[in-house]
């Protein structure tokens, strides 16, 4: 019986991944035209021919704008990105482009064998070069009816009508949930791309600041309106911003290790958009929910320095503290976008405790993992907590430990308020715990299991309801 050949695709960054059949005639081919073929093939065509399978779809199509360049008009480029790596996924080592590569048998005795090519896209020294409305143009066509709900009515083709198209749109994402949860959720992604947090989305998910202005970014683009990044962090209002410092930074391609930028990162520890409309207005729009207030509004206070740049006070739990947003080059804010999509080692564990975000950030709550090794330190973590919630005012509760009346109360509370949100911040323990684990044995070469608790803190001091709490 005559063999199945597989192509298996895998992304390192992303971990996205497809496995794509071929013929025998193409898996004898050079691997460079094998891939040229595979790539850049009408992915729907291959569902149809039996070459993928129907939920895979969407991963290849995705894989193959990570390795081609797109045009602006939305189609791929003839070449693939220079510095673009193929290695095999299990031992590590390059392929040449220029030879057929070997594929590997699975021998299976009441079917046809199949030979797998086992491929890790390797983007580690790929440069900035996306060319993101063409990027983005490519993916809103391809992806927009997963989340056709969400795009407002109508055509932004006067100012005004920009304008009430921006902030409908950026509403629509700030009223999703701030959430981490999603990444360890079973084919969560570290950091989503724009349409993959519209679709998280639509299903009633979300996601951080930078996967927001991603998916508001995609849709705004579309509609062929000018927009640039802009970064923002607290206690950033006096000094300039240190832009050869933050471009230095992402210029260190080999390693982004960041261990000794800690005072130069606050400047980028959150992102937004500033909006140029036609008729010169422009607007500052910050799409990120949780505990960022809505922002569409003229960017001048909080962008010009003569104007003294108007401070926006922002509490993850009991302290205020002033963040300040910054113009940058609009280069380095999209190069950033992509430097955290793609070259940023565990993003997704680094959101969560790093950033200190959580997996959940609500008006009325907090919802954070405490990841421990051993019994002795669980008790220590939670204690830790406790006594600062005690300090402060604010409600607490660890699934699984005894909680006082008022305590279970307001937990009860806060779960009958966001039972769907709660629930998938349980479901993703699993998925954290392992990255965790894998985290752990990668950095320290520590192999033990990790539990995690589920902690609720009540952003609500001092006894106030919901209502009375903003979203600063």
């Amino acid at each position: 019986m005559m063999p199945l050949f597989i192509v298996d695709l895998r992304d390192r960054a992303t971990g996205r991944a497809a496995a794509v059949r071929v013929t025998r005639e193409d898996a004898l081919l050079p691997l460079g035209a094998l891939l040229d073929r595979v790539l850049r093939t009408d992915t729907e065509a291959v569902v149809r021919a039996g070459g993928l399978a129907p939920e895979q779809e969407s991963s290849l199509f995705r894989l193959q704008d990570l390795a081609y360049p797109v045009r602006d008009n939305g189609d791929l480029a003839d070449r693939p990105y220079r510095g673009l790596r193929w290695r095999h996924q299990h031992e590590g080592f390059p392929y040449d482009l220029r030879l057929p590569a070997a594929f590997e048998r699975v021998r299976r005795g009441d079917a046809p064998d199949v030979l797998v090519l086992p491929l890790q896209m390797d983007r580690h020294d790929l440069k900035y070069e996306r060319t993101w409305r063409g990027f983005h143009a490519r993916r809103f066509h391809r992806f927009r009816p997963a989340f056709a709900q969400l795009l407002p009515h109508g055509r932004p083709d006067s100012p005004d009508r920009a304008a009430a198209y921006i902030e409908q749109t950026a509403r629509c994402i700030w009223r999703a949930d701030f959430e981490n949860y999603s990444r360890f959720l079973p084919h969560g992604i570290p950091l989503k791309t724009g349409d993959e947090t519209l679709e998280r989305i639509a299903a009633g998910g979300g996601g951080v600041c930078t996967e927001k202005v991603l998916a508001l970014k995609l849709i705004t683009d579309a509609a062929g309106l000018d927009s640039r990044v802009v970064f923002a962090g607290p206690h950033t209002g006096r000094a300039p911003l240190p832009l050869k410092k933050l471009r230095a930074m992402l210029n260190e391609l080999a390693s982004y290790d960041f261990t000794y930028a800690r005072r130069h990162m606050r400047y980028w520890d959150h992102v937004a958009l500033e909006y140029r409309l036609e008729d010169g207005r422009r607007l500052l729009v910050d799409p990120s929910g949780g505990n960022i207030p809505f922002l569409c509004h003229p960017a001048g206070p909080f962008l010009d320095r003569r104007s003294g740049r108007r401070d926006v006070p922002v509490r993850m739990l009991a302290v205020a503290e002033p963040v300040t947003y910054h113009r940058v080059p609009e280069k380095l804010g999209l190069d950033f976008l992509f430097a955290w999509e793609t070259w940023i080692t565990d993003v997704e564990l680094m959101q969560v405790f790093d950033n200190r975000l959580g997996l959940l950030v609500c008006r009325d709550m907090f919802v954070t993992p405490v990841v421990t090794g051993s019994a002795t330190k669980r008790v220590v973590a939670i204690e830790s907590w406790r006594r600062y919630a005690t300090e402060h005012g604010l409600g607490m509760a660890v699934e699984g430990e005894p909680a006082g009346p008022a305590e279970a109360a307001r937990f009860a509370e806060l779960e009958a308020l966001h039972p769907r949100a709660i629930a998938s911040c349980r479901a993703a323990l699993p998925g954290l715990e392992a990255k965790y684990r894998a985290y752990i044995l990668r950095r320290h070469g520590i192999d033990k299991p990790f539990h995690a608790d589920l902690m609720v803190l009540d952003r609500r001091p001092l006894g106030l309801s919901a209502e009375d709490v903003g979203a600063a």
